[in-house]
């Protein structure tokens, strides 16, 4: 579902050997090298479990990856659905040492280490009708937007498809006399300021242009009109790649001051045609749907604030459970800065993905909504430590 914030504030560059499988992505552990704490409530653990179980029943087909041990779909339900029957965090332990052994990441300069940022669900004003201060469109789905399977066309050996995400996305372009033929869909200067889908009925609102930007690299979020609440959730992506606008503001912001909170506030002092310019850097657009509820991750599940994350799912297996380990951040009484840091470990779920979050060694987790989940998930930029579960 998602495209996610923080991840473009962070670049780094890795001496380490890179990994093209699922089969190099993790390795075991001995289980007494980790310190088995979860800070957060045991119910909400046990909620993410049973999706997670639910997730696999229905792709009962999938082959569950990690590392080089390989599952069926159906043993692995049937070994979360051990855990799930526990009935507080210390049965839920003993449950683990006998059933699952843990196995750390790849990671990034090390095994076991990632990179951590946060993402949440932001609360926005918004209008049915362009106005000055709301002056951005919030889109639909376009109808000509397509996506084509490589998976697909592998399946019957097409000479000369290629590409390791399983798919494209564009549009189909008429030509006259010939056949028609897909080509890349509008990137993010050609819709927002030559207009391209102008006239195609898909504005859902209108929003500040800035709230717009940050809302789509969330993937979901609520708009308020008129002091009434409209959920809406990831719909799709015009198939451009995602390009940070972080790392262009190197010189304005130094790299160990950046945040979500300063990238704001400097491009909100800058003349329209020169904010346009850093965010159409980013060539990466996202499309909306309404919500009934709350959004969804990648795996069909509701996110769940602190245990939600986000990975590469190339490399791990979406609706698996892990544990983290972090640098939680705790915020000052005037809720303005991070005034402070404390160890934190939970469990959390690995049902989400985002178009930054790519390789072993990145995680994002979900915050919360509003404004406090923003402050929190702003500043959220740590190495961090993330295990897999695995059956024995």
């Amino acid at each position: 579902m998602k495209l996610l914030i923080l991840v473009c504030l962070i670049f780094y560059s890795c001496s380490r050997a890179m990994i093209k499988s699922p089969s190099e992505a993790m390795r075991m552990i001995e289980k007494d090298q980790l310190d088995i704490v979860d800070d957060l409530d045991f119910t909400t653990l046990k909620e993410g479990i049973k999706k997670s179980i639910e997730y696999w029943k229905k792709n009962s087909a999938t082959q569950v990856v990690f590392g080089p041990s390989v599952f069926t779909a159906r043993e692995y339900a049937a070994k979360l659905a051990i855990l799930y029957s526990a009935k507080d965090l210390d049965e839920f332990k003993l449950l683990i040492k006998e059933h699952f052994y843990f196995y750390e990441v790849y990671g990034r300069d090390r095994f076991g280490e990632i990179l951590l940022t946060s993402y949440y669900e932001p609360v926005i004003l918004g209008s049915f009708v362009p106005t000055d201060k709301y002056s951005q469109p919030i889109y639909k789905l376009p109808d000509d937007l397509v996506e084509v399977s490589l998976t697909e066309f592998r399946k019957i050996s097409t000479p000369g498809v290629g590409g390791s995400r399983g798919k494209l996305t564009g549009r189909i372009e008429s030509r006259a006399g010939c056949p028609n033929r897909v080509v890349p869909y509008y990137s993010r200067m050609e819709i927002d300021k030559e207009k391209k889908l102008n006239g195609k009925m898909l504005e859902m609102f209108w929003v500040d242009p800035l709230d717009a930007f940050f809302l789509q690299i969330q993937g979901s979020g609520t708009v308020l009109v008129d002091e009434k609440e409209f959920r809406i959730g990831y719909a799709g992506q015009n198939g451009r790649e995602y390009v940070s606008i972080g790392k262009h503001m190197t010189e304005i912001i130094p790299p160990d001051e950046m945040s979500l909170q300063k990238i704001e506030a400097h491009l909100r002092t800058l003349p329209k045609e020169v904010m346009e310019k850093f965010l159409f850097i980013n060539p990466s657009y996202v499309f909306f749907k309404p919500l009934r509820n709350g959004p969804l991750t990648t795996s069909g599940a509701e996110v769940y604030p602190g245990r939600t994350i986000a990975v590469d799912s190339a490399l791990f297996p979406l609706g698996s459970l892990a544990f983290l380990k972090f640098k939680k951040m705790v915020a000052s009484s005037e809720k303005v800065e991070i005034s402070q840091e404390e160890e934190a470990s939970r469990f959390v779920f690995a049902h989400d993905t985002g178009g930054a979050i790519k390789g072993p060694g990145r995680a994002d987790l979900f915050w919360g909504r509003g404004d406090e989940a923003k402050l929190f998930a702003g500043h959220l930029r740590h190495l961090a430590n993330l295990y897999f579960l695995v059956p024995r």
